[in-house]
């Protein structure tokens, strides 16, 4: 099985002025390269629901208060090539009428080993309202915890943990985080299993140990729509924990990728990506009502895709293809109605490496590793949000995950 390693993201630099000429109104707008807002409290951590510990202090992550932005979020990580300088990582949101991006989280990578196994997925770790962001790769917690940040009031708080912690998921009523537990015994990082915590820190349990080996437990990658279960995946496939009882029912073989089920609450609820044949492609994307169901075919192909997305108030699925592991990706996007299981597909100016419906769904927004752009739901009227400048053999920025940034 091939694992899709998602780039991670860090400080923004400043985007080039383009013009932009927008889908809903046509109006031609110059985004601006500098910044709007700064930190609320540099390094200062302020509790955003009541905690059974003191309020931590932050030595490297700062926290901006987003206010009233909206947009999308996109990661952005910024790499230098001197050996030993660690990455460094910012969260913006960029407003979808072209206007100045605002940054709202920065902060230093964890040093490896303790976050080689960790991606950031901002699908997972944005919590449903929007409001809250869960970390684990911050240097300030790496290895021993999780920082929560409420991105609206901007501020932040630490999760202590006893081991490291990884892949961390919200649930879908905000009150539990699911993530991977990890410990060293001096020389490898081996997985003990699958934990819960309650949001306060508090209640922190497995809920599905490591069979011994260490690597049992590849990746989270979401709770069940209600909430009653963990989606993850290990050595016999993809498999969801019941985290009450502690009960695993095995769904389906060797997912394709790092991101490759989307759920909803709404019917048909999941999406998801499977590979029936280690030895080649041969991907196909199947709907269900619930995750123990059958599954219905409505897509095959002989290229890998990643990261199916709902389209809100819709049954149309959003997809694009993954890079390396020996894929083959095609500068393109894929749409999938869920239930007439009709495909169309939409070329790009790029290969697409993170896409996102709008909140609305009434717009596509993509990016590669340099450029955020837009267009209308059916594919139409393309227009840039967002360009970083062209890494150079010092290093560069590179833009990675995006989802929708609308609070409610």
């Amino acid at each position: 099985m091939r694992w899709l390693i998602t780039l991670i993201a860090t400080v923004a630099v400043a985007c080039t002025a383009t013009p932009v000429v927008l889908p809903s109104s046509g109006a031609a707008v110059t985004p601006t390269a500098s910044r709007d807002a700064s930190p609320t409290s540099a390094g200062t951590s302020v509790p955003v629901t009541p905690s059974p510990s003191p309020t931590a202090t932050f030595s490297d992550l700062l926290v901006h208060a987003a206010a009233d932005a909206r947009g999308v979020l996109a990661v952005e990580t910024t790499s230098s090539s001197t050996a030993g300088i660690a990455g460094k990582t910012a969260i913006t949101v960029v407003p979808l009428d072209g206007s100045a991006r605002r940054q709202v989280v920065s902060y230093t990578r964890g040093p490896e080993p303790v976050t080689a196994f960790d991606y950031l997925s901002l699908s997972r770790q944005l919590s449903a309202d929007g409001h809250r962001l869960v970390l684990s790769d911050p240097v300030d917690v790496a290895g021993e915890g999780l920082a929560i940040v409420d991105l609206v009031a901007g501020s932040a708080r630490r999760v202590a943990l006893e081991m490291m912690a990884s892949q961390p998921a919200w649930s879908p009523d905000g009150t539990q985080i699911a993530y991977i537990g990890r410990k060293s015994n001096g020389h490898l990082t081996l997985v003990d299993g699958i934990w819960i915590v309650n949001a306060d820190g508090t209640g922190a349990r497995r809920v599905v140990p490591d069979d011994g080996s260490g690597y049992s437990i590849g990746f989270v990658y979401t709770w069940t729509p209600d909430g009653s279960g963990v989606v993850y995946t290990g050595k016999d496939g993809v498999g969801v924990v019941d985290v009450a009882s502690g009960t695993v029912t095995r769904i389906g073989e060797f997912a394709a990728g790092g991101a490759p089920i989307a759920v909803r609450a709404r019917q048909p609820s999941i999406a998801i990506l499977l590979n029936g044949d280690t030895r080649r492609v041969d991907e196909r994307l199947e709907i269900r009502d619930r995750l123990d169901d059958a599954g219905r075919m409505v897509l095959h192909s002989d290229h890998y895709l990643v990261d199916p997305r709902w389209r809100p108030g819709a049954d149309e699925l959003l997809l694009n293809y993954p890079d390396g592991e020996g894929a083959s990706p095609l500068a393109e996007l894929v749409i999938v109605d869920a239930v007439t299981g009709t495909v169309r597909t939409v070329p790009t100016p790029f290969f697409v490496r993170s896409a996102a419906w709008t909140a609305d769904g009434s717009h596509i927004v993509y990016a590669d590793l340099h450029e955020v752009r837009i267009r209308d739901a059916d594919g139409s009227h393309d227009a840039l949000l967002l360009r970083e400048p062209a890494a150079t053999q010092a290093g560069g920025t590179y833009i990675g995950g995006l989802v929708p940034f609308a609070p409610h």
